[in-house]
């Protein structure tokens, strides 16, 4: 058997256990992996990875002896080596990491009209090929396809260039945007199973580190840490996009459809999973888990569909680990309820003193109100919640300036479809709210307001 074949189906084999373990845990727990389920994926992540990497060299390896053995691409330092492509340079040669094109509507176009029965691919193509091989010598991905053709690369599918991979990725994670997967500030990761510490010691409990009065001469009693390590899964994501033939000889409409809807659309379904995904297939939402975020009941005589000061109040109470990160999640429909907030005359809402820069929309109590369409409609649980983001781990899988190893463009023979991916993982920090030494009043780091029928 060809080497490069077996390893490949040794890996589609693994990737099948991982899908089946998954199917199991759906079906036998909604959802739930037990212990040995984690580490027998985690296991099967492991050696997935280290066949990508053989089937990686042996691809590049390949491609070498055939051109030649040209030397492996020199990178050019940059400011921040972790994100995107930056000049490389072969031999003398300074290689456009776009592999000149100007924008990912070029590279379409010309990848589909490669794809057409008794079509050569455009001669731009094959040369855009050549450069992206060289690219960090060969470490590009492929498109994976179920369409094979000669001369189309490694796996029957094109290089995409890295540039326009980075355009994904900027879309999908930029500080600046509004939005959750941006607030929480994901970390990268090169593993696709990443062992979270979990803590939970708190300085009043009666597990972990103590201390103690000592009476002359009385011995001392030892105690320690009590953490637990949790293993995370990063979770594949996708956008699927199907594209006419109308749609590929309009080139602005195709890039924007396959630039910032895809990033838009990924974006929105990694924050969205952040806040209330199941932890099946997805990460793990705080609202998710009852033991995890602390609800704040209403006021005795508090009307339907309505939001106080009393209820802002008691929510920041609750609130954990209280610091500048903080911030208000509410839903459109709650927010102009929350500029009427006033205790006595003095008003709980701060509006904004720099338009539209800095909080456009204000503060509550001194922390910042971010309008967010993954909260509930006004009146139910989690229509406004105050969250500390240190309370939630995420990550992200980067290949760091191989973006493209991520994210990866699509192409099939029957249909022109476009495919973008990347992985992400996340859940709180903590498995349960704390119960304070004084009070019967939860303390979580993700504080709700309970319904309001």
């Amino acid at each position: 058997m060809d080497t490069l074949k077996g390893l490949r189906e040794k890996r589609s084999g693994l990737e099948a256990k991982i899908k089946a373990i998954l199917a199991s845990a759906d079906e036998d727990n909604e959802g739930v992996l037990t212990d040995e389920q984690q580490t027998e994926i985690a296991e099967a992540e492991t050696e997935i990875d280290k066949l990508t990497a053989s089937i990686d060299m042996r691809e590049r390896h390949a491609y070498r002896a055939q051109a030649g053995a040209e030397p492996a691409g020199r990178r050019v330092p940059v400011a921040d080596p972790g994100i995107g492509a930056s000049r490389i340079e072969v031999g003398e040669t300074l290689l456009d990491p776009a592999c000149g094109y100007t924008h990912v509507a070029q590279f379409a176009i010309d990848v589909h009209a490669a794809c057409q029965p008794g079509t050569p691919p455009p001669q731009r193509l094959t040369k855009a090929m050549e450069i992206a091989r060289k690219l960090d010598g060969g470490g590009m991905q492929a498109a994976p396809s179920d369409y094979h053709r000669e001369g189309m690369g490694q796996d029957g599918g094109y290089m995409v260039p890295p540039s326009f991979s980075q355009e994904i990725w900027d879309g999908v994670y930029n500080p600046d945007d509004e939005d959750i997967i941006n607030w929480i500030g994901p970390e990268p990761t090169e593993s696709n199973v990443v062992g979270m510490l979990r803590d939970e010691w708190t300085p009043w409990g009666s597990t972990g580190v103590q201390a103690y009065w000592r009476a002359e001469a009385a011995q001392m009693s030892a105690t320690k840490s009590v953490t637990k390590t949790v293993n995370m899964t990063l979770h594949e994501l996708y956008a699927f996009v199907l594209a006419t033939d109308e749609l590929l000889e309009d080139a602005p409409r195709l890039n924007a459809r396959l630039t910032k809807q895809a990033s838009a659309a990924i974006k929105w379904k990694a924050s969205d999973a952040l806040v209330k995904g199941t932890g099946a297939g997805t990460p793990k939402g705080w609202e998710i888990d009852s033991g995890v975020y602390a609800s704040i009941a209403k006021e005795s005589s508090q009307t339907a569909d309505t939001i106080n000061a009393a209820n802002a109040t008691k929510m920041y109470g609750a609130l954990l680990g209280l610091n500048s990160r903080c911030f208000w999640l509410i839903n459109p429909d709650a927010f102009n309820q929350v500029p009427q907030m006033t205790i006595g005359e003095q008003p709980i809402w701060t509006p904004p003193v720099q338009g539209l820069k800095g909080v456009p929309t204000g503060t509550l109590l001194g922390l910042p109100i971010h309008l967010c369409e993954h909260c509930e409609t006004l009146g139910d649980l989690f229509d406004i919640q105050l969250i500390n983001p240190d309370g939630y781990y995420c990550a992200v899988k980067s290949g760091g300036v191989r973006a493209a190893s991520s994210m990866h463009l699509y192409f099939d023979y029957a249909v022109t479809a476009f495919r973008w991916m990347f992985r992400i993982g996340g859940q709180s920090i903590m498995s349960a709210y704390v119960t304070p030494a004084n009070s019967t009043v939860y303390q979580s780091h993700f504080v709700a307001l309970a319904a309001r029928a």
